[in-house]
């Protein structure tokens, strides 16, 4: 139903399993904006892209667009130029945290700091959609939670979501590794055991 929704409105749902109408899934439009909402906002809602008011402001931000919006929330933009809402960008909280984000993320889904927020499954596909990659699992309980991703060039892994989040070419396969610590994980499976290690170097 969520695909038929989003064909409907001339878009699509990105994401891959539904787990009930609360979950949040990932949409986008025909302009090619993405957003995360449930699936019960999406039927409800009159509208359907939240920022289909907005789509020719984002061919006109600046650089100086990212660092006022920084400022609302008390830390800094890092980077030394603007490219265009999808390239990710440098910011720093006010705690010193520094990370990278597409500003569209910053701007419209009201993400800031992920390190001085808990973390969540939101937290992981927002860290995902950031990169231009996807977070493909649905639950996380903890740091010690394995999560699936899939990058933009279709290869897929697992990983702890500490291990990734502050890479910025984080798929193993794309790094050039023959073995990955996914390859570790399956190994240890197959011999009814466990591979404790988070990183396979």
């Amino acid at each position: 139903i969520a695909y038929k929704i989003a064909k409907e409105r001339e878009g699509k749902c990105i994401s891959t399993k539904y787990i009930n109408a609360q979950n949040h899934l990932q949409w986008e439009c025909k302009n090619e904006y993405k957003w995360f909402a449930t699936l019960n906002q999406i039927k409800n809602k009159k509208t359907w892209c939240p920022n289909y008011r907005q789509h020719t402001i984002y061919k006109r931000l600046t650089l100086d667009d990212a660092k006022k919006l920084a400022y609302t929330k008390n830390g800094e933009c890092l980077s030394a130029e603007y490219i265009n809402s999808k390239t990710p960008m440098q910011w720093k909280c006010e705690k010193g945290h520094q990370w990278f984000a597409r500003i569209d993320s910053i701007r419209n889904h009201n993400t800031w700091c992920l390190k001085c927020n808990h973390y969540s499954i939101e937290t992981a596909k927002e860290i995902a959609y950031n990169q231009n990659r996807e977070c493909l699992s649905t639950i996380y309980k903890d740091n010690k939670t394995l999560l699936q991703w899939k990058c933009n060039k279709g290869h897929i892994w697992i990983a702890h979501l500490n291990s990734i989040k502050d890479l910025k070419n984080w798929c193993p396969y794309c790094r050039g590794f023959n073995k990955t610590i996914t390859d570790m994980y399956k190994l240890a499976q197959q011999r009814n055991g466990k591979c404790l290690s988070e990183k396979y170097n």
